[in-house]
């Protein structure tokens, strides 16, 4: 979901940064796999878990709250567009 609310923001040839940017939220992600072990240790995972779920609510409401859908509206792509990358790329072949 977020890729595709992302980049309907942007121009064609600005996607790539604006994706690249939001692909670096992965990195939280991977923060909290090494991090969260060690904290809940010295926290008790109770305390992180509650911690965590109150983060998450926060950012819901200011989502909810700040989010808009993009102005353009773009025609969806249809089955044949998405797999002419396939018989065009041969990376996309390598990468799937």
């Amino acid at each position: 979901m977020g890729v595709g609310f992302v980049s309907r923001w942007h121009p064609p040839h600005k996607q790539g940064t604006a994706l690249g940017a939001y692909g670096l939220g992965n990195i939280g992600q991977s923060v909290v796999v090494f991090l969260g072990p060690v904290l809940a240790a010295s926290f008790g995972w109770q305390s992180i878990f509650r911690g965590i779920s109150a983060l998450l609510i926060a950012w819901a409401i200011v989502f909810f709250l700040f989010a808009r859908n993009s102005p353009s509206v773009a025609r969806p792509k249809t089955v044949g567009e998405m797999f002419s990358v396939i018989r065009r790329e041969r990376i996309a072949w390598v990468l799937g």
